[in-house]
């Protein structure tokens, strides 16, 4: 496990070039998966766009929702594998979401990567390792 927040940056980073190497669409679209920071963007474009107390209140509250949800998510699991929950963990999340977004982007942003101290490419999967045309057809 990464102790420093370069070290998970370019592992985190190695992945998601190896991620989007393999399946291309499937990273593009993987975006849909991080809805806080997406939600805080949405947010301050639309409060931006007209500022108004009442835009601000309703991106305000929507946020606080969408935190309170994340929030809830983690409690059910945290009771479940029976673990204490941080009462600032929602701040996690965002955080979590933000850096996930944030690799996601830099991802289209080069083949390069760190591993092991080295720079290394991340180049197309053999051929025996690429997914067939016939992915998930049955066989004739």
């Amino acid at each position: 496990a990464e102790t420093r927040l370069a070290d998970l940056w370019q592992h985190e980073l190695r992945w998601a070039r190896t991620q989007r190497l393999i399946a291309p669409l499937a990273s593009a679209l993987s975006f849909l998966h991080y809805p806080l920071p997406l939600a805080v963007l949405a947010s301050l474009a639309w409060i931006l766009e007209g500022m108004s107390g009442e835009r601000v209140a309703f991106a305000l509250g929507g946020l606080v929702l969408l935190l309170a949800l994340r929030r809830g998510e983690a409690a059910v699991l945290a009771r479940a594998l029976a673990v204490p929950l941080p009462s600032w963990s929602a701040l996690l999340f965002l955080f979590r979401e933000s850096l996930s977004l944030l690799v996601l982007a830099a991802s289209f942003g080069g083949r390069q990567a760190r591993w092991r101290g080295r720079e290394v490419v991340i180049g197309r999967p053999p051929p025996l390792l690429r997914p067939s045309p016939s992915y998930g057809e049955l066989p004739k």
